[in-house]
């Protein structure tokens, strides 16, 4: 989490980001090293809905992952490949999925 954290806020260095989280273990760490430029803040326990990524979480699994059965983990990691690329070239299906979150 730190590496990330520290990279994000030197490739952002000029910029004051604030990151929303959920709460999980590594999110709420005490050994995080918090960069100058960063604030994080906690989504309440227990509410996916307030998450957007889950939606998207939520349909690639409906989608993709659903009574599937995989020869190895390679496949399942070229099928979330594929998946994630269809939605990096379709930006607004994210959007749609988010139902009135603004981005």
């Amino acid at each position: 989490m730190n590496t990330f954290l520290c990279q994000l806020a030197s490739h952002y260095k000029n910029y004051r980001i604030v990151l929303l989280l959920d709460k999980a273990g590594w999110h709420i760490s005490k050994t995080i090293d918090l960069p100058q430029n960063l604030l994080l803040m906690h989504l309440p326990p227990y509410s996916p809905e307030l998450n957007p990524v889950e939606l998207l979480w939520r349909e690639i699994r409906k989608a993709e992952f659903h009574n599937e059965i995989f020869n190895s983990l390679d496949d399942v990691e070229n099928t979330l490949v594929k998946t994630l690329a269809e939605y990096h070239k379709n930006p607004s299906a994210i959007k749609q999925l988010a139902k009135g979150y603004t981005f």
